[in-house]
């Protein structure tokens, strides 16, 4: 009988050993795993930082530097939608050029952006003509067509590019 009670014995601390030694590699496992995410730890202070900068912001001041930006976008599209005159003896710019530029300054001065004549130069020669456009107002992107008689604007039918519900 002792000697069945040793043996279960040094079962006993056998399969306690074993147990240990395992769970002691799964310890060792999870911490090299946890060590990877040791950069995460600065994460609370960075944004503590990131939360410093954003309050100092003034949003009207952020505001008026992007309308100023803005501003500049506009007149850098308006200079590049008309062809620059370097002599006063050049000929005039050609018909299907002044008529994109027409529709592009009524266009901006009614307040779109980003405005894509969609027809050919052959198709603006026509007079009066009916001119596919796209652009966007408010990011939203705008079809439709431009009217357009003697080199002037006279009508805009432009819609949002998506349908609504009912």
């Amino acid at each position: 009988m002792d000697t069945l009670l040793l043996v279960l014995l040094l079962l006993v601390i056998a399969g306690g050993a074993s147990a240990t030694w395992w769970l002691r590699g799964r310890l060792r496992e999870l911490e090299e795993r946890l060590d990877e995410f040791a950069p995460l730890s600065l994460v609370p202070d960075r944004l503590q930082a990131l939360a410093r900068v954003i309050e100092h912001f003034d949003p009207d001041q952020v505001r008026e530097e992007l309308e100023s930006i803005r501003d500049a976008l506009q007149r850098v599209e308006d200079l590049v939608a008309v062809p620059v005159v370097v002599e006063e003896a050049s000929p005039e710019p050609e018909l299907p050029i002044r008529i994109r530029a027409a529709v592009q300054r009524h266009l901006r001065e009614e307040g779109y952006e980003a405005i894509n004549v969609l027809e050919e130069d052959q198709d603006l020669v026509s007079n009066p003509t009916k001119i596919r456009v796209e652009c966007r107002r408010r990011g939203l992107r705008i079809l439709g067509t431009v009217q357009v008689e003697n080199e002037r604007v006279v009508g805009v039918d432009l819609s949002p590019s998506y349908t609504m519900f009912p």
